[in-house]
């Protein structure tokens, strides 16, 4: 059964990067949440999840992070979240989505906006573990999620200090 968490369950650190021009206005939640091109990934503010991003981005993509600055993120304690662990996980939540269970579906759904739109409408975010990235990436349609991370549908649900570490 899929798990649901309150965003005081859920441990570990989040970062958030952003353009440097922009850190004002996300820390203030005066920044529009930008859409994603591709309908792969759901719309919402995307948090990095116990350096996960990081990671991933210093192996495949170094010059990404040129130009941005990284924000701690803290996540609204009642905040939902809806965590991914397993394949199965991401069936069960297709199944009360309302999208038949095909190998197609799987693997290529199509229309993955209806999907991240029939989440929206139960939870606050959504969280792919770092072992729900590993047991999804080559088999589903979340393949498209590189790391371990947690979209929050609601900029509102989020806060955002400076990190001094990442400056």
């Amino acid at each position: 059964m899929v798990k649901i968490l309150f965003g005081s369950e859920i441990e570990g650190t989040f970062t958030h990067w952003v353009d440097a021009k922009d850190v004002d206005a996300v820390i203030n939640h005066t920044l529009k949440t930008p859409e994603h091109r591709n309908s792969f990934k759901p719309h919402g503010v995307w948090l990095s999840w116990n350096g996960d991003w990081e990671r991933w981005f210093e192996s495949e993509w170094k010059s990404w992070a040129e130009g941005k600055v990284c924000l701690r993120a803290r996540i609204h304690p009642r905040a939902t979240i809806v965590v991914i662990d397993t394949v199965e996980d991401l069936k069960e939540l297709m199944v009360q989505a309302g999208i038949p269970l095909t190998e197609e579906n799987i693997r290529f759904y199509r229309n993955c906006e209806e999907f991240w739109e029939a989440l929206r409408g139960q939870f606050d975010g959504i969280a792919l573990t770092e072992a729900g990235q590993w047991r999804t990436r080559m088999t589903t349609f979340l393949y498209g999620w590189d790391c371990a991370s947690i979209c929050i549908h609601n900029p509102a649900h989020v806060t955002f200090t400076r990190d001094e570490n990442h400056e």
